[in-house]
């Protein structure tokens, strides 16, 4: 090993940092960081579609601001899908004991999740083509709280969409349109049962020794 510190605490400092425990708690640190954005976006359109907003608002302001943070949403899900596939497949090979239980419950919460997969598709169309959401779509209930709606029948005529066969039964069951709202709170559901579930068996049980052991050798510099 080639050290940058010629002192004990230095050379101490290099292991760590060159170390597999580190490695380790560098990938379990970026998936967090993917979740918070993630978590973040969903906050942010959750709480600007709950905020009481004046009737005499501007309606186009307010259509251009929900489809931002839809977008931005919508992204931060695929690239926590994106993330969290290529974390997996580098801390666990196809043979690691974890990576089928890992598979097995993404298949069983997830690939089979019918809010998931129509989210997925929706994120594909929003990147693509277009943001689902009309003006004319935008009205207010008696509490003055945003009732945006996504346009399925918009969707429906994209050249695409019948290839989203993981999402078609249950496109057909919105009618013309869905609520947003409803929709974004059902996905997010999904989400945070599996990220918790994993979160708590990466750092509870598979990575605890190795977590444990750089937090004992991080003491060494201190």
């Amino acid at each position: 090993m080639e050290y940058s510190y010629q002192t004990k605490k230095g050379k101490l400092f290099d292991i760590i940092v060159q170390s597999p425990e580190m490695e380790i708690k560098r990938k379990l640190l970026a998936l967090q960081a993917s979740f918070r954005v993630f978590d973040g976006n969903y906050h942010e359109l959750i709480q600007y579609l709950e905020y009481p907003h004046e009737k005499s608002e501007n309606q186009e302001v307010l259509i251009d601001e929900t489809s931002r943070l839809l977008h931005n949403f919508l992204a931060s899900a695929g690239s926590l899908v994106e993330h969290t596939r290529v974390i997996v497949k580098k801390l666990y090979s196809d043979m690691h004991q974890f990576r089928k239980e890992y598979d097995l419950k993404k298949s069983e919460e997830l690939v089979k999740n019918n809010v998931q997969n129509f989210i997925k598709n929706l994120r594909n169309y929003t990147l693509h083509e277009t943001l689902p959401i009309l003006e004319l779509q935008n009205s207010f209930s008696e509490n003055l709280l945003l009732n945006i709606q996504i346009d399925v029948k918009m969707v429906k005529e994209s050249e695409h969409w019948q290839s989203w066969e993981d999402s078609q039964y249950y496109l057909n069951k919105l009618g013309d349109s869905t609520k947003l709202i409803d929709l974004v709170k059902k996905y997010y559901e999904v989400i945070i049962v599996f990220y918790t579930w994993l979160t708590e068996r990466q750092h509870d049980d598979i990575h605890k020794a190795d977590l444990e052991k750089l937090q004992e050798m991080k003491k060494g510099i201190m």
